[in-house]
């Protein structure tokens, strides 16, 4: 596999998210801030991680599907691209991840999670993001272009 693969890049963006929450914990152990009064925090923590990982495994679900077709041949066109949380943002995954961290940050009331969350989403967006995209567009052609013009890269 080649070092810059689209999946290679997946797997280093996601170890951001992972180192971010590892420093955000260890920042908490040392430095504890809390933001939101009890139960609140709780409440809307689990209401965020569970739809966080209801939009993971939705978009899952149709990049699975898409890559079946497209190792088939039978993408032709945008409009195939197209499809459940593909059509709202280009990077469903990080999206999904980046807010399930935030919610584990809200139900452990725990200001640092979330800041280190936040700023594990800017190095996936302005370093691996960039590049993953560049690659996408060599494999895919005219029509990921196409697909970059009509949806966003986070929403």
């Amino acid at each position: 596999m080649e070092k810059n693969s689209v999946s290679n890049l997946s797997t280093y963006s996601i170890s951001v998210f992972g180192f971010g929450l590892f420093i955000g914990v260890m920042l908490d152990i040392f430095f504890p801030m809390r933001f939101l009064p009890e139960p609140l925090n709780e409440v809307l923590g689990v209401i965020i991680v569970l739809v966080s990982t209801l939009f993971i495994f939705w978009a899952e679900k149709h990049g699975t599907t898409y890559s079946k077709k497209r190792k088939a041949g039978a993408v032709d066109s945008v409009d195939q691209m197209l499809q459940g949380p593909y059509k709202y943002t280009r990077n469903p995954k990080y999206l999904g991840l980046g807010l399930l961290l935030i919610g584990l940050g809200v139900i452990l009331n725990d200001t640092f999670i979330i800041i280190t969350s936040l700023i594990s989403a800017l190095v996936v967006h302005f370093y691996f993001l960039k590049k993953e995209e560049s690659l996408l567009e060599e494999r895919h052609g005219e029509i990921y272009k196409q697909y970059k013009d009509k949806v966003g890269k986070w929403l």
